[in-house]
């Protein structure tokens, strides 16, 4: 079970990272940040097919027998292997580019308050409220919990579909 976890959510990881890297790439000159946002949770999703493919090895290597919780603790697994390995890709790409995703990301989000005519009161306190988030930001505990939940809720919940999915029925 191990050697599954390990493999399969090694793969899931990788698949996000090297996504994270070229939507990265891709927006870089846009600066489309909710673009970014939704593909790269497409991206997680299809990545976490590995959860599903996980399970089902485990359960073809076992007679093709294997009940909820088992199945439950695989995915668990590579979930945990691909969440850990997202946020030291994170973690790499922040300490070299954070400042400048940090201006970019409270700038766009700004921007966008005013090109929707948002009252001048409503962008002032946006905008403290965001300075106060991108502070908090810099602290790494706290940069790396909100990284954790970006991306393991998405795969808590392929996990729940997958184990129901791929569970054996009990014959009464």
């Amino acid at each position: 079970m191990k050697n599954i976890i390990i493999k399969f959510g090694l793969l899931s990881g990788f698949i996000i990272i090297v996504s994270a890297i070229f939507t990265i790439a891709l927006i870089s000159d846009s600066d489309s940040f909710w673009f970014a946002e939704w593909l790269g949770y497409f991206i997680m999703v299809i990545a976490f097919s590995m959860i599903f493919i996980g399970i089902k090895d485990f359960k073809n290597k076992n007679n093709n027998i294997i009940d909820f919780k088992t199945a439950f603790k695989i995915g668990l697994g590579i979930s945990l292997v691909a969440s850990l390995m997202y946020i030291v890709g994170w973690e790499i790409y922040f300490s070299f580019n954070g400042e400048q995703f940090i201006n970019d990301y409270s700038n766009e989000t700004i921007n966008n308050l005013i090109e929707s005519g948002k009252s001048p009161e409503l962008i002032d306190q946006t905008r403290s409220e965001i300075s106060e988030s991108m502070e908090l930001y810099r602290f790494a505990p706290y940069r790396i919990t909100i990284t954790f939940f970006e991306i393991f809720p998405v795969a808590l919940i392929i996990t729940v579909i997958s184990a129901l999915i791929l569970k054996t029925k009990k014959n009464n």
